[in-house]
């Protein structure tokens, strides 16, 4: 029995010895590779101010500057202002950029959506905007965003006072008529677009599992 267990133990040893040597050869040259320095949201940029901005229902992280007509620069999902990094100092030269994390991303706050999801309706978050801009001093603006933030609630309909100059966006459908057409080339195609609908928690677990596709 003594010989059997001897046999297994040095046959364990000569067969697994390689792996771990392996797997220790590797962790020491990832560790000794240099670690690529991230930037923060902050260095991204330089010269403008940025500002937590309480609107009626949340607290807005804002970095803003420049010169010219006020232009708000909308960030989609899943990002931040920091989107517009590349772009923000070549506008600033010309505009007066206001960029906005909108509610519940980045360093904005993270309001409860109720049970009808109402806080997070493009309603809503269009609202923190007008807000935004008001609390800048600018009652009328123009507004640049990707397709899904520049449509501002499911009937098309602007917030009270919101007076918007100018929108961009590829191609911008009602989202009602998205949903009462979907065909499942389009579920494929967005498919987490279509997860996000689903009760919570469950699309608030996915996030973390899948970033890249999120």
């Amino acid at each position: 029995m003594q010989d059997r267990r001897e046999f297994l133990s040095k046959s364990l040893a000569l067969g697994l010895g390689p792996i771990v040597a392996g797997s220790a050869l590797r962790s020491a040259e990832a560790a000794a590779e240099p670690v690529p320095v991230q930037q923060t949201p902050a260095e991204f940029f330089g010269g403008f101010k940025r500002e937590q901005i309480k609107t009626s229902g949340a607290t807005i992280n804002t970095v803003y500057g420049g010169k010219g007509s006020p232009l708000l620069l909308l960030h989609g999902i899943p990002e931040t202002h920091v989107l517009w990094r590349k772009v923000a100092p070549l506008l600033a030269q010309d505009y007066f950029l206001v960029m906005p994390d909108l509610r519940g991303y980045g360093d904005s706050s993270k309001p409860p959506g109720g049970a009808d999801h109402f806080g997070y309706s493009k309603r809503a978050m269009a609202q923190d905007q007008v807000e935004v801009m008001k609390h800048l001093g600018f009652d009328k603006f123009a507004v640049v965003g990707t397709t899904a933030v520049t449509r501002r609630s499911p009937d098309g309909s602007r917030p009270p006072g919101c007076a918007n100059q100018a929108r961009h966006s590829r191609h911008c459908a009602k989202p009602t008529r998205c949903i009462s057409s979907i065909t499942q080339e389009f579920a494929t195609v967005f498919l987490p677009l279509v997860l996000l609908v689903q009760p919570p928690p469950f699309p608030k677990r996915l996030s973390p599992i899948a970033p890249n596709i999120f």
